[in-house]
């Protein structure tokens, strides 16, 4: 994930915590802790960030270790003998 999206996703949270208690720094973050405790308690909600966060790694694992590349390059060679929008839905089907 790019760095700059988790900053502006914590920031826009700090700042909204802000605002909801009166611009108390204090009290601000000590209700944001107890949002996010209470955010993770739901069982469902757990294991579906969790999910995410696995389905992630392993794109991003995929990505570095040059698998994507790889299939980029085979689709490259194999691009002249699909010639129809059939030929193309039955590549992606394997």
């Amino acid at each position: 994930m790019n760095n700059d999206v988790v900053v502006s996703l914590l920031m826009g949270i700090l700042v909204v915590g802000f605002i909801l208690n009166d611009f108390g720094i204090a009290t601000a973050i000590v209700s944001i802790l107890d949002k996010f405790v209470g955010f993770f308690s739901e069982g469902w909600i757990t294991k579906t960030i969790l999910f995410a966060l696995l389905v992630g790694s392993i794109i991003r694992l995929l990505n570095d270790s040059g698998a994507v590349s790889g299939f980029i390059g085979y689709l490259n060679t194999k691009h002249k003998s699909i010639d129809s929008p059939k030929g193309s839905l039955l590549l992606a089907y394997f």
